[in-house]
């Protein structure tokens, strides 16, 4: 289904390659979503804009990843406006597909009508932990959890990518990037972590983690 999905994409003779630069905005919070996108390749962000002009990570997309990578899709079932804005984070290579095109294909195929349905709940799920953890947690606690999250291993040592700078990681937990940075400096100075080239290296995964569970409390103003 995934191959068919993309082929069938791919294949459409009113959709069309498009290009995009870092920080381009792809799709507009506030606007009628007109076409929906598939993410071939690079990474974006889908980000909320508040009244006050602060800015929140919800989400991230990644290209070729099958529903995953449509942007806009969801709207399409509900009022048709977005109430979020897909920015490139890199450089990006989509298809654009008008929505009537892609709500054609997918009304009458309850398996990815199916999918569409976790894949919406998984983000409103999500969006409510967001919320919640803002309530009930503290920035130390939800901070050292992003950075559990979001590491990989990197020859050998556990990394979070070279992009998640302080202000990045304040949007997507909705801190002041003061605080995020002081945070930081304080897991850097207990040699928690360690900034390198390519971004953040782990160096004391059982101590993030006993900050992430609050089993262990920082002093960080």
């Amino acid at each position: 289904m995934e191959k068919q999905m993309k082929n069938f994409i791919m294949s459409l003779k009113d959709s069309h390659i498009c290009y995009f630069k870092k920080g381009d905005i792809i799709i507009k919070q506030d606007e009628k979503v007109e076409f929906v996108y598939y993410l071939v390749d690079g990474l974006i962000y889908r980000t909320v804009l508040s009244e006050k002009g602060d800015e929140t990570i919800y989400d991230t997309k990644s290209g070729d990843n099958y529903l995953k990578s449509l942007l806009g899709i969801l709207y399409l079932f509900d009022t048709g406006i977005s109430y979020t804005n897909f920015i490139a984070k890199t450089n990006c290579i989509c298809y654009q597909i008008p929505k009537a095109t892609i709500l054609n294909y997918i009304l009458d195929k309850p398996k990815i009508l199916r999918e569409l349905i976790d894949i919406a709940m998984n983000f409103y799920n999500s969006t409510i932990v967001l919320l919640q953890n803002k309530q009930q947690r503290n920035a130390v606690n939800r901070l050292c959890q992003f950075l559990l999250e979001q590491a990989n291993v990197v020859n050998g040592k556990l990394a979070v990518r070279k992009a998640c700078t302080n202000v990045e990681i304040s949007k997507f937990l909705g801190i002041h990037p003061v605080t995020a940075a002081r945070i930081i400096k304080c897991l850097i100075d207990e040699k928690v972590i360690i900034r390198c080239r390519n971004g953040l290296t782990i160096l004391d995964e059982n101590k993030l983690k006993e900050y992430a569970q609050e089993t262990r409390t920082m002093t960080y103003s």
